[in-house]
């Protein structure tokens, strides 16, 4: 999954240099490169499954006394960097 990601984030950052070309031709200052770069940082924190046992956890913590809200457990000492353990 990851070399996807990263072989997609290539591609993407590639066309983004073009677009930033096209943008500074039309006298915009837009940096598509950037925004990339921040989706990548984004795409790679989703795909860590310790981080997301993590972001789950705490929504538990925020959201536990609300009656409708179920989040299911997480078994933190299963869960790797590929793997999210829950009930």
């Amino acid at each position: 999954c990851e070399e996807i990601v990263a072989l997609d984030l290539y591609i993407l950052r590639w066309w983004s240099g073009i677009y930033n070309e096209i943008f500074r031709f039309l006298k915009r200052d837009i940096n598509v490169q950037s925004i990339i770069d921040d989706f990548g940082d984004l795409i790679y924190r989703e795909i860590d499954y310790i981080a997301e046992a993590a972001n789950a956890q705490r929504f538990n913590e925020l959201y536990a006394s609300v009656q409708d809200v179920f989040v299911p457990k997480i078994y933190s000492d299963l869960t790797t960097r590929k793997v999210l353990v829950m009930e």
